[in-house]
């Protein structure tokens, strides 16, 4: 199972256009697809999400797939960005559920952050984490992420002089 899920989740992420890795060099930009193992969940992430230099005008789509063992189906949500907060090469972006396979656990209009380090290529040292919170954020908190990625690579691009 796990391996099909892999499989199937690099597949999808190639399919799935990556705009900001072209974007306008003034945007602040969190780009990529990445997988964690937080425990016995296995976790992945694809970002693609632009702004301003400042965090103005945030917009992007996020996509998560977690495992959890004693869950015998995967959770999935999809989200739209509703803030963004590049420092460098780490960014936080927050985010509102927009679709859940399961909204007896995720419910639509819930949000949350996720945190994204870029360590550069080939993406093996880049991090990530997340977690939810009841309502989707309009103020992004501080890039936080300290787990690093098992599979993937991100791209984070700040656009401040």
């Amino acid at each position: 199972m796990r391996r099909v899920l892999l499989l199937s989740f690099a597949l999808a992420a190639l399919l799935i256009p990556t705009g900001p890795a072209s974007a306008d060099p003034d945007q602040d930009v969190v780009a990529g697809t990445g997988q964690i193992v937080a425990g016995p969940i296995d976790v992945f992430v694809h970002i693609n999400a632009q702004s301003g230099p400042s965090g103005e005008n945030p917009r992007g789509h996020l996509v998560l797939r977690a495992v959890p063992p004693a869950v015998p189906f995967p959770i999935d949500i999809e989200g739209r960005i509703t803030c963004m907060r590049v420092q460098g090469n780490a960014a936080t972006v927050g985010f509102e559920v927009t679709k859940s396979k399961d909204p007896a656990i995720i419910q639509v209009g819930n949000g949350g952050y996720f945190s994204f380090v870029d360590n550069g290529e080939p993406g093996t040292n880049d991090k990530f984490e997340g977690f939810p919170i009841g309502f989707p954020p309009t103020f992004c908190i501080p890039p936080f992420a300290s787990r690093t990625v098992t599979n993937g690579n991100y791209i984070v691009h700040d656009a401040s002089p």
